[in-house]
């Protein structure tokens, strides 16, 4: 019979009858696609797409400093190169079944991200059980990643070293690295077992995601971090109970550490020095840094953050608790000469200290040189004795919008300074004055509300050359009190 001897009826009926078996046909080819292929969907752009991992830290534009990448693993063949030599290099791939390696002439099925261009030191024998001195395998995976200027990468575990390690140029990188105060449970240790040298050495390298510990903070220990040359990044690192914690310092006209980056440091149980900053040349960046000592002899002689000569240091939200000096600001009494009496040139955001006995402190080796301009802006600082201090130097300060208070004394102490400025600061004292000013060159309180149990502003001994206090509000038994002799110049009005 032929179609066209059917009726209209039994046409439609046929169509019908044949459409209903293209959809069952099709249906069954894609669930036998989904059998044989396996469910996976992968990302848009093919089997080998880059992918961003989350777990690799920014790096600077700075060549020596690389960046860690991921690529997705199909179920095809996919080679393994050094994305930057082009040399096959060990991959470790990480999955929840467990870990597995290769030696790189291999290749990986495994549908999981690996790292390219970087090294495991697990590749290198290390175990991580906390116990097995891991340092031979560290200086391994250190001598492989700086011939082919790749990244070391540290997964979890507690990783003993009994030597320092000289990084150089080179990334060292956990997996700790988004939220370090949250995720520290996550991030590998070095455990650190000598005193004798620095834990690590940085000469223009990285360190991301890992927690450095000593087992206790012996007044022997050299620095867990030091470091020299330019563009340094540290980033989402902890740091427990080092005597002292991160030092710049230049080991050569060459090698100034300036335009490093240090941001998301924890430094606790601290037992001298949290980190000095010193000998740094171009714009040097230190953000959210917390340092915080627990003993009796940080408290009495420990320092949170030192500054001594910077070209142009910025500071935000960092944070000193439990130390004898929140901020220290000297000059450079060292070599090269002509440079000993260099200081730092630097702006503070958003700073805070809390439990010190001085907040910002301000020390000189040469009281008759002139300092570089520091700014504080913004920040609050709680101190049991003077929240402020400046010795007899050549400070240059402007703090403007910040809480300062003491507990146990006068809030502020000016015994030098050349251009020494408070506007628009709250500032207060329980037990004492609101201010002593007894020197300096110029000195300036304009617009300030002043709270204290007995004198606003107190000026007695040496009285500055140049003196401001204005359009104040003044909470004391006395507002002023100004018993320097006549001639300097004045300006006292306007407090209420």
């Amino acid at each position: 019979m032929k179609i066209s001897d059917l009726s209209v009826q039994q046409k439609k009926t046929v169509l019908i009858i044949i459409g209903i078996g293209v959809v069952l046909l099709t249906a069954l080819i894609v669930a036998a696609m989904l059998m044989i292929g396996g469910t996976d969907v992968k990302p848009a752009g093919g089997s080998n797409t880059i992918l961003q991992d989350s777990s690799v830290p920014e790096t600077e534009d700075d060549e020596s400093v690389l960046q860690l990448e991921s690529i997705y693993v199909s179920d095809q063949t996919v080679s393994k190169e050094n994305s930057t030599s082009g040399n096959k290099i060990p991959v470790t791939v990480e999955s929840n079944s467990g870990t597995s390696s290769n030696s790189g002439t291999g290749t990986e099925t495994n549908k999981e991200k690996i790292l390219v261009g970087g090294y495991s030191v697990k590749d290198f024998g290390a175990k991580g059980d906390g116990k097995t001195d891991d340092t031979k395998a560290f200086k391994s995976a250190l001598a492989a990643a700086k011939e082919n200027k790749a990244t070391i990468y540290v997964p979890s575990g507690t990783y003993k070293l009994t030597e320092g390690l000289a990084l150089g140029n080179v990334t060292l990188a956990g997996p700790g690295v988004n939220n370090f105060q949250t995720e520290a449970d996550k991030m590998p240790i070095l455990l650190i077992a000598q005193n004798s040298t620095n834990a690590l050495t940085l000469a223009s390298g990285a360190v991301s995601g890992v927690q450095i510990q000593y087992p206790s903070n012996s007044t022997s220990q050299k620095s867990a971090i030091y470091l020299t040359g330019p563009g340094n990044r540290i980033s989402n690192v902890k740091i427990s109970n080092a005597y002292q914690g991160i030092i710049f310092d230049q080991l050569s006209s060459s090698s100034n550490p300036g335009r490093s980056n240090i941001e998301n440091v924890v430094l606790e149980g601290v037992r001298y020095l949290g980190m000095k900053v010193t000998n740094t040349w171009d714009v040097t960046f230190v953000s959210n840094v917390s340092v915080t000592g627990t003993d009796s002899e940080y408290k009495s002689k420990g320092i949170g953050l030192w500054f001594e000569k910077n070209d142009d240091v910025r500071v935000s939200d960092c944070v000193v608790t439990n130390a004898c000096y929140g901020y220290q600001f000297s000059e450079r009494n060292k070599k090269p000469t002509g440079e000993e009496t260099a200081s730092t040139w630097g702006t503070f955001l958003r700073c805070k200290a809390s439990a010190v006995k001085y907040g910002m402190y301000f020390t000189s080796y040469f009281p008759d040189k002139r300092m570089q301009p520091v700014m504080f802006n913004d920040g609050n600082i709680q101190a049991t004795d003077r929240a402020v201090f400046i010795e007899k130097s050549g400070a240059v300060l402007t703090m403007t919008n910040t809480v300062l208070t003491s507990s146990g004394a006068s809030a502020l102490k000016i015994q030098g300074g050349y251009n020494v400025m408070f506007n628009s600061c709250a500032i207060t004292a329980q037990k004492g004055n609101g201010a002593e000013i007894s020197g300096g060159m110029h000195v300036l309180f304009h617009s300030n509300t002043i709270k204290a149990s007995l004198i606003g502003v107190k000026v007695g001994g040496y009285a500055p050359s140049g003196l401001v206090i204005t359009d104040n509000t003044i909470s004391a038994s006395a507002k002023v009190n100004d018993t320097t002799t006549a001639g300097t110049v004045k300006s006292i009005s306007g407090n209420k």
